[in-house]
């Protein structure tokens, strides 16, 4: 039977850790700073759960509440190769543990 907790620790692990390591080896981060994979997925994550036709200043409204600045410009320019395939393998990462926790 599933709990909720599993849940909530599979998410908050894939959008923490899971999301910062996936961000070095496909080359989205290169170095630390706050525009890390973390904060950038829940950005994303977050931006698009609030407002699902989020434009890009939403996006960054929700960056500065998890303490990053960057501008719509900044933003748009993450929008790379790198990026995508960033995104795909965090999505592919979170599917797992959480299928797990729910099909336990």
């Amino acid at each position: 039977m599933t709990s909720i907790p599993q849940v909530a620790h599979a998410m908050i692990e894939v959008l923490t850790n899971t999301a910062q390591t996936i961000a070095r080896t496909t080359g989205f981060v290169r170095r630390d700073s706050k525009r890390d994979g973390a904060r950038f997925v829940q950005t994303m994550v977050f931006g698009y759960m609030t407002t699902p036709d989020a434009a890009l200043e939403d996006l960054v409204q929700t960056a500065a509440t998890l303490g990053v600045a960057i501008t719509p410009q900044g933003l748009e320019q993450r929008g790379t190769e790198a990026a995508a395939t960033w995104l795909q393998q965090v999505l592919a990462a979170v599917v797992q543990p959480v299928y797990r926790a729910i099909y336990r």
